[in-house]
């Protein structure tokens, strides 16, 4: 793993300083999905068993 730092706050920069990118941002946002995952039945008890902690 790599920390990338603020890349919450580093997006929304880019976001208010380009409106190309906000153009880019919105074209993309139009294709995603979102799904809440917490609210799945098993969700937290999968995710638990999937990490891989040495």
């Amino acid at each position: 793993m790599k920390p990338v730092g603020n890349a919450a706050g580093e997006g929304a920069k880019i976001s208010l300083l380009s409106k190309e990118k906000r153009i880019e941002e919105n074209i993309i946002n139009k294709k995603i999905d979102y799904i809440e995952l917490a609210a799945e039945k098993n969700f937290n008890e999968e995710f638990v068993k999937s990490l891989r902690f040495p």
